[in-house]
C-alpha cells in the first residue's frame, strides 16, 4: 500500500511538472503599439457632439486586444486627430473617447496606463495648418496621462514655446519620461515646429538635447540598459519607408538624435507616421519594418548574433510573383522612359523600371529611384504614387491591336494604360506643359468590356514601347570612402552640397552600363538635403548632388611624373591605384569633366569645380599639377563600430493609397490593421506585428495571417524586488523613487495604499 502511495505522489509530481514546463511562458511585461487612429473628417466635425465617433479599425484592435492578450502599457503612436478644423468641445469629445476605449483593452479596470505620442497631424484640428490655434490639440498629459500615469515631475518633463501669432506663445509638453512596471520610456512628441505646420518634419533641436540629456541620467551606470523610445516621425534611412521625405528632415537635431540613440545598443525605437502606400503594411515577417543600427548610425543587417529573426513558417512560398525589371525605349523616337529635373520625361540615358503585378491584370511600375508612374489629373502621367496599370501587347501582325497580358519580354512592344474616372489612357512619348506642371503626354483609347482587347483606329507608335532586357545589368557595387589625392579630405557633404570633408562619407560605385563601362557615384549622408546623393556634373562643369544617376568613367592612373598624369579608362576598380573621375555633363553630354577637390565658389563652397578633359583612345591626360583631380578609395573602417539601437514601426489604424487598399482613407476600416505587440522577457524582446482585419492573398499581393516575430536577445533587467515592509500613517517626505504597486512612478503619495518607496513596500494608511 504505502508503495502505491510513493508511487501515486511521484506521478503526481511528474504531472505537475509537465504541466508547468508546458504553460506559456509569461512576459514581464506586454506592450500594446498602436498608431495612426486619425479621427477625422465627418467622424469629428459634427454639429452635435453625440455624433462624433472613433474609427472602426480602432475599436475592433482593442476589443481583440482585450480578448487575446495581458497588456501592462498601451503606446498610442501620435495622429489620434487629423484633417478638420474643429471646436474645442468636438475635440474634448473626442480626446475623452479615445482615452476610455483605450482603457477598455486592460485587463483590469483600474490599471490602464497609456502613453500619448503627438503626432504631425494631432494639432491641425485646432486650426488647420492656420496659426493662431485657440486651444492645444496635442494635450493629452493633464488629460488622461496625468490620471492614469501619474504626474510628471520638472525632470521628467520638457515643455517648450510655440509661436502661436496673435495669441502670443501656446506651451506643449515636447518631451517626457516615465517608469513602468519598472521599466523607463522616454517619449519625444511632435512639438513646435510641427505646431507650426503638420508638414514640418523637424523636432527641435531643444527637446532632442532634453532626449540625450534623459538616457545619459538614466542610463549613466549602464548604457545596455533596456529603454524604450517612442516618438512619431521615424528616421528617413527605416526599413519599407515609402521614401525618405516621409521620415525626419535632415537638421542638426535630426543628426543629434541618430547619434543620441546609437549610444545606447539596447535602446529600442518605436514610431508611426509612415503608412501609405505597399511599402506600409507588413507582409510575412515583422522584420520587415525593423532597422537595426550601428553605433555610427549607419543601418546594418538585422540578422546578426545579437538580433535575429524566426524561422520563416513556409520558405517555399512567395508573397507575390517575382519582379522583373526592364528599359522602355519608345518605337517613335527612340527616347527610354525616365525623368528630368520636372518629372516623367522621355530620355537618352536608360533607367531601370521594375514591374510589380499587384492584381489579376495590373502592374505598379517603379523607376530606378524610388519613382512610381502615376495617371493624375486628366489621365496625364506622371511619377507619384503608383497607379494600377494594364500593359497590352501588339497583335502579330497588326498594326492597330493589341491584347491585354500579364507576360513581359524582351523585345516585344508594348502599350502601357492607365484608368482616369471612366476614361483609360495610354502612354505616350512626349511631355505635357513645361517646368513644375510638366506631365508626360497620353491618348484616350477604347478596351473591350472585359478588358482583354485594345484597338487603335491607326497604328501609332508613340504609344508602343519596347521593351529592353537589363539582365546584364551590373548590380554589384563598391562601397569605400573615396579621398583627394592632393588634400587627403574625403567626398561628401557640406552643409550646402557636395564637397570635400575631413570625416569620410561612404561611397556606393555601381555599374550601369557595363557597354560603355559606365558607372553611378552615390553619396551617403543627407547634406545635399533634398537635391538627392548622385553625383553630377552640372553648370560649367561643377559637381553637385542629384536625385538622378548620370554616367561617371574611372581613369585608372597609369603613368604620373613632372611631364604629366595620364590614366586609361576601366570597368573594374581597386583599392591599390589612383582614378581620375569623370562624368558626362547633364547639360551637354559631349562635354566630358574631371571632378576636383576644389570648392566653388572658394568661400561658401556649395559645388566642387570640375576639370574639362578630352579622352582620346580610351586614356584622359591631365597636366603634372592637376594632382587635384586625382583620388584614391580608402576601406572604411569598421573597427570602432558595433550594433546599436533599432527601431520598429508601430502599424497603422488604416493603410491608405496601396493595391490593397487603394483608397485615400476609408472612414471606417480599410483591409490591413496592424498593431504592434511587444513582450518583454528576462533573456530578450519579442516584436509581434499583428493583423486585425483581413489577411492573405488581396489584389495580388499576400499578407500572412501570422506573421514571423523580431526577436531581441539580451540580458534585461527585471525590475527590483521588494526588500521589506514598513507601515507609515503618511509619506510626506522627497524620495527619489517611488512606484505604486503596479509599478508606476508616484512623486506625491497621497491616496492611502501600498507604494515602493526606495525598494521598500511601504503602506501608507
Amino acid at each position: 500500500m504505502r508503495t502505491r502511495f510513493l508511487f501515486f505522489l511521484m506521478a503526481l509530481f511528474a504531472l505537475s511538472g509537465l504541466v508547468k514546463a508546458q504553460e506559456k511562458e509569461k512576459p514581464l511585461m506586454t506592450i500594446a503599439c498602436i498608431s495612426d487612429i486619425h479621427t477625422e473628417r465627418s467622424l469629428i466635425d459634427c454639429d452635435n457632439l453625440d455624433d462624433i465617433a472613433l474609427r472602426g479599425s480602432f475599436l475592433q484592435t482593442l476589443k481583440a486586444i482585450k480578448d487575446t492578450e495581458n497588456i501592462d502599457l498601451m503606446i498610442l503612436g501620435g495622429d489620434c486627430t487629423s484633417d478638420a478644423t474643429i471646436p474645442e468641445e468636438n475635440w474634448l469629445r473626442v480626446r475623452k473617447l479615445i482615452a476610455n476605449a483605450s482603457r477598455s483593452a486592460f485587463p483590469t479596470e483600474n490599471v490602464h496606463p497609456v502613453l500619448y505620442v503627438t503626432g504631425n497631424h494631432d494639432y491641425e484640428v485646432a486650426n488647420w495648418d492656420n496659426i493662431p490655434k485657440p486651444y492645444n490639440a496635442g494635450d493629452y498629459y493633464n488629460f488622461p496621462m496625468k490620471k492614469d500615469i501619474g504626474e510628471l515631475s520638472k525632470s521628467d518633463a520638457f515643455y517648450e514655446a510655440a509661436d502661436n501669432g496673435e495669441l502670443g506663445k501656446m506651451t506643449l509638453l515636447a518631451a517626457y519620461h516615465y517608469v513602468i512596471n519598472g521599466f523607463d520610456f522616454i517619449v519625444l512628441n511632435c512639438g513646435k515646429n510641427f505646431f507650426k505646420s503638420a508638414w514640418d518634419y523637424n523636432y527641435s533641436e531643444e527637446s532632442v538635447q532634453w532626449v540625450a540629456d534623459k538616457l545619459a541620467q538614466i542610463c549613466g551606470e549602464n548604457r545596455e540598459k533596456t529603454v524604450f523610445f517612442a516618438l512619431h516621425v521615424p528616421f528617413s534611412d527605416s526599413n519599407s519607408i515609402r521614401e525618405p521625405s516621409k521620415g525626419m528632415a535632415s537638421s542638426p537635431a535630426e543628426k543629434l538624435l541618430k547619434a543620441t540613440l546609437s549610444l545606447y545598443p539596447n535602446l529600442i525605437m518605436l514610431y508611426g507616421h509612415d503608412h501609405g502606400g505597399d511599402k506600409a503594411y507588413t507582409r510575412r515577417k515583422t522584420s520587415q519594418r525593423v532597422t537595426h543600427y550601428d553605433s555610427n548610425g549607419e543601418v546594418i543587417e538585422t540578422y546578426d548574433d545579437t538580433h535575429v529573426d524566426g524561422v520563416v513558417s513556409d520558405p517555399s512560398g512567395d508573397d507575390e510573383p517575382e519582379d522583373v525589371s526592364f528599359f522602355l525605349k519608345n518605337r517613335a523616337n527612340g527616347l527610354y522612359l525616365g525623368y528630368n529635373e520636372y518629372n516623367l520625361a522621355p530620355i537618352s540615358e536608360k533607367i531601370k523600371i521594375t514591374f510589380s503585378l499587384t492584381g489579376d491584370k495590373t502592374f505598379r511600375l517603379e523607376l530606378a529611384g524610388g519613382n512610381y508612374l502615376h495617371i493624375g489629373t486628366n489621365g496625364y502621367f506622371s511619377r507619384g504614387d503608383a497607379s494600377p496599370i494594364y500593359i497590352y501587347e501588339l497583335d502579330e501582325g497588326s498594326a492597330s491591336k493589341a491584347h491585354l497580358t500579364t507576360t513581359l519580354k524582351a523585345s516585344h512592344s508594348y502599350m502601357l494604360v492607365g484608368q482616369n474616372g471612366s476614361n483609360y489612357y495610354a502612354l505616350s512619348n512626349a511631355t505635357y506643359n513645361s517646368g513644375t506642371s510638366q506631365r508626360m503626354q497620353r491618348v484616350q483609347v477604347t478596351l473591350s468590356s472585359d478588358l482583354s482587347t485594345l484597338t487603335l483606329s491607326s497604328r501609332n507608335d508613340a504609344l508602343l514601347w519596347e521593351f529592353e532586357d537589363v539582365a546584364e545589368e551590373k548590380t554589384t557595387g563598391y562601397e569605400w570612402w573615396l579621398q583627394s589625392y592632393a588634400s587627403g579630405e574625403y567626398l561628401g557633404f557640406n552643409t550646402l552640397n557636395l564637397g570635400v570633408v575631413t570625416d569620410p562619407a561612404l561611397v556606393t560605385v555601381t555599374m550601369t552600363d557595363p557597354s560603355k563601362s559606365a558607372f553611378s557615384l552615390k553619396v551617403s549622408g543627407t547634406g545635399s538635403e533634398n537635391n538627392g546623393n548622385y553625383v553630377i556634373s552640372s553648370s560649367n562643369g561643377r559637381f553637385s548632388a542629384n536625385e538622378n544617376t548620370y554616367p561617371i568613367y574611372f581613369f585608372k592612373v597609369v603613368k604620373m611624373d613632372d611631364t604629366g598624369i595620364e590614366a586609361e579608362k576601366v570597368d573594374n576598380l581597386d583599392l591599390e591605384f589612383t582614378y581620375v573621375i569623370v562624368a558626362e555633363n547633364a547639360k551637354d553630354q559631349s562635354q566630358l569633366y574631371a571632378i576636383t577637390n576644389k570648392g566653388y565658389p572658394a568661400t561658401g563652397s556649395n559645388r566642387l569645380e570640375g576639370l574639362k578633359v578630352t579622352v582620346t583612345d580610351g586614356k584622359v591626360k591631365l597636366a603634372a599639377s592637376r594632382t587635384d583631380a586625382l583620388w584614391k578609395f580608402e576601406a572604411p573602417s569598421n573597427g570602432d563600430s558595433y550594433p546599436s539601437f533599432f527601431s520598429a514601426f508601430m502599424g497603422s489604424m488604416r493603410y491608405y493609397y496601396n493595391t490593397i487598399d487603394p483608397g485615400d482613407m476609408p472612414v471606417e476600416t480599410p483591409n490591413i490593421v496592424q498593431a504592434l505587440m511587444v513582450y518583454v522577457y528576462p533573456d530578450r524582446v519579442e516584436l509581434h506585428m499583428k493583423n486585425y482585419n483581413k489577411w492573405g492573398t488581396i489584389n495580388g499581393i499576400t499578407v500572412n495571417k501570422e506573421l514571423v516575430p523580431y526577436i531581441s536577445y539580451r540580458t534585461v533587467d527585471v525590475p527590483t524586488g521588494i526588500q521589506s515592509v514598513e507601515l507609515k500613517d503618511s509619506y510626506t517626505e522627497t524620495a527619489a523613487d517611488i512606484y505604486d504597486i503596479y509599478g508606476r512612478k508616484v512623486y506625491h503619495p497621497q491616496a492611502s495604499g501600498i507604494y515602493i518607496i526606495n525598494g521598500q513596500k511601504v503602506l501608507i494608511k
